[in-house]
């Protein structure tokens, strides 16, 4: 959580990494960039195509076309990576295992299919009464107590 509100914040990061690294595929990964960074650098990419376009050919370089299309491509990108970091940012559907546990194959079953341990953030799926199915690192999935999450989404005194 405190990671998504200041993701450059160092001394965070060095925290978890020590406590357990997490993956850049992982859905708990964020990304050391804010994301107004990448928004402006989208918009000041868009803004300097458009300028070199619309000067008057005569003031304009003879590869101004070429150079436009170019800066515009890749605020284009950066666009699209400020989209995908707004995305990862939000943490819907995360949630913090509070103790290491076995993965079950179904709601109170008996059957272990993996092992997770403290800490490990994943995806939460579906519910069955006081049963949530999680989703973690390495295509581990199964379920678990709701009680043994931390959703990342609520607030910290409703957990």
């Amino acid at each position: 959580r405190a990671l998504r509100l200041d993701p450059r914040d160092v001394e965070i990061r060095d925290r978890i990494d020590a406590v357990a690294p997490v993956p850049v595929r992982s859905p708990a990964y964020v990304p050391p960039v804010p994301i107004n960074v990448v928004a402006l650098l989208a918009l000041a990419c868009w803004l300097a195509a458009w300028g070199v376009l619309a000067a008057p050919p005569r003031y304009r370089p003879r590869s101004g076309r070429a150079f436009a299309g170019g800066v515009m491509s890749a605020g284009v990108v950066a666009l699209l990576g400020a989209l995908e970091l707004a995305d990862r940012l939000e943490s819907r559907s995360l949630a913090v295992l509070r103790t290491s546990r076995p993965l079950l194959a179904g709601p109170a079953s008996a059957s272990a299919i993996a092992n997770a341990t403290i800490g490990e953030t994943g995806l939460l799926g579906a519910r069955e009464g006081a049963w949530v199915r999680i989703t973690l690192d390495g295509g581990r999935a199964g379920w678990v107590p709701l009680a043994s999450v931390a959703s990342l989404d609520a607030p910290p005194g409703d957990q």
